[in-house]
């Protein structure tokens, strides 16, 4: 549930012809109706997208044609299809293991009757891919600043902070947008970093109150999710080019035999399109150490987010064992001296700590 990759929703494209069609609205052409002046109009419209929503499920379906390899036009049943199916085994994800119990929900509707062979070879697409870490608020607040100070020169406009607080001053939705859904690319996917728990209890809350309440506060407080959107076969191609995606993704029985871990690897790939590497540079070896001036900078690199494991990567730079046991022994020497004279550095440090794990947790 924390920390790996999981299918949270996606879009199924199948023929019209694999399906039963129960529920005649689905299909059935409308006449406007004018009630000014009492008229209707005087040409038929084809049917309109059919929408459900029961206990904060959203059921959606609508007809489109696409063309095939030969150049025909077929019909296709598009349809939305979300975890939010699986009602209480919500925060499973969707996966081999449970897909049934989400086409077993579709059916239910008596819309469509879809058969369990056609459901597994539909075509996806805006394929929605989560990762789910628990993290206190003020880390989360760190995480999103940390993000917000190393964007792209050509990123930052896609880059959107939201933070809304009520009359009390609690936080009631905060979060960062990468790019827009419509307008994503390739190398600018759509990722976004929301307070699931917070999402839950208020956008989501007829769903929560429905099939998950209640929950522990320690776990709804610190819910954060992160999510990735698979765009179309273009994408899905960039993303086997740079070998993320080692098997094929066409179909929905394809997509939930990918390893938890491909879809995590491929979800943390998204971050690294917009933000800069936060990378040490070395230390001249001919210079000798000056303690004040190194413990200035260690503070300053611990106001800008670095933890323990960012003020010791500079170990990496020497060979000698000798000295980087010196050089170690120093930085915790000053880390001490710091911590003296400024107690709250300590504490910052251990924050920082949190919320980097949490963003390599994304892949950044």
């Amino acid at each position: 549930m924390f920390n790996i990759g999981l299918i949270d929703s996606l879009k199924l494209r199948i023929k019209k012809d694999d399906i039963k069609i129960i529920d005649p609205n689905l299909v059935m052409p409308y006449l406007k109706f004018y009630p000014d002046n009492l008229s209707f109009e005087n040409s038929l419209n084809d049917a309109e997208p059919f929408t459900k929503i029961i206990d904060g499920i959203t059921y959606r379906y609508y007809f489109k044609t696409y063309p095939n390899k030969q150049g025909y036009l077929v019909e296709y049943l598009v349809l939305q299809v979300s975890a939010k199916m699986l009602k209480s085994k919500y925060f499973e994800g969707i996966t081999k293991h449970n897909y049934k119990a989400i086409l077993q929900d579709i059916n239910s509707q008596y819309v469509v009757s879809i058969p369990e062979s056609v459901f597994l070879n539909a075509l996806v697409s805006d394929i929605d891919i989560c990762i789910n870490q628990l993290i206190d608020i003020k880390s989360y607040e760190t995480a999103i600043g940390l993000m917000n100070n190393f964007p792209k020169s050509s990123c930052k406009p896609l880059m959107h902070t939201i933070k809304k607080t009520n009359k009390q001053g609690k936080i009631i939705n905060l979060g960062l947008d990468f790019n827009k859904r419509e307008k994503a690319t390739n190398s600018r996917p759509y990722c976004k970093v929301y307070h699931k728990g917070i999402e839950l209890q208020t956008k989501s809350s007829t769903f929560y109150n429905a099939f998950l309440s209640p929950q522990k506060s320690s776990f709804l407080d610190n819910l954060v999710r992160y999510e990735f959107t698979i765009k179309a076969y273009d994408h899905k191609k960039y993303l086997t080019e740079k070998g993320l995606l080692t098997s094929e993704l066409k179909t929905f029985k394809d997509l939930i035999t990918i390893n938890p871990q491909e879809l995590t690897n491929i979800a943390k790939s998204g971050l690294n399109h917009y933000l800069e590497a936060r990378k040490q540079k070395a230390i001249a070896s001919d210079l000798n150490p000056i303690d004040r001036l190194i413990s200035f900078y260690m503070s300053e690199l611990i106001n800008k987010g670095a933890d323990l494991d960012d003020l010791k990567h500079v170990l990496n730079f020497y060979e000698c064992p000798v000295t980087k046991s010196r050089i170690k022994t120093k930085i915790t020497q000053i880390l001490k001296h710091l911590n003296n004279e400024n107690p709250t550095l300590e504490k910052l440090l251990k924050s920082n700590e949190i919320c980097n794990q949490f963003l390599k947790n994304l892949g950044y």
